[in-house]
């Protein structure tokens, strides 16, 4: 029933992360305070729409697939960043999105880590700010 509006959310995000990679490469807009700024209102204001109503659905991992990139694009890391760290690295508040769509998986996947890895990414969060 929400596939086809995830999978429509799912593209213009890819979209909007082209317009951000664009604007990365540029002189003018490659801060990151500028980067993040658009990325919260060009993709996570798009993915956030209506998400309490599809946000358990089985397709929404291809709207995280594109907001995870969004992360990576402000943050500057590779692929091979693990996934808890992104939020931490692009300097995006997660606890206004508990439990909701754009970091569903995120935080199922931070709540099978171990107290310890736990601890740093809460640490490393704190430091960062």
């Amino acid at each position: 029933m929400y596939r086809e509006h995830l999978t429509k959310t799912a593209g213009k995000l890819k979209n909007r992360n082209n317009l951000l990679i664009k604007l990365a490469g540029s002189t003018w807009g490659a801060s990151a305070n500028t980067l993040q700024s658009s990325a919260l209102v060009l993709c996570y204001s798009a993915a956030e729409y209506c998400d309490p109503v599809w946000s358990r659905s089985a397709h929404t991992s291809q709207v995280d697939v594109q907001l995870n990139s969004t992360m990576r694009l402000i943050s500057g890391t590779l692929h091979s960043t693990p996934l808890p760290w992104l939020p931490v690295l692009s300097n995006i508040d997660c606890q206004p999105y508990e439990g909701r769509l754009p970091l569903t998986s995120w935080w199922r996947k931070s709540s099978n880590m171990t107290v310890g890895q736990s601890s740093l990414i809460s640490l490393a969060h704190h430091c960062y700010y």
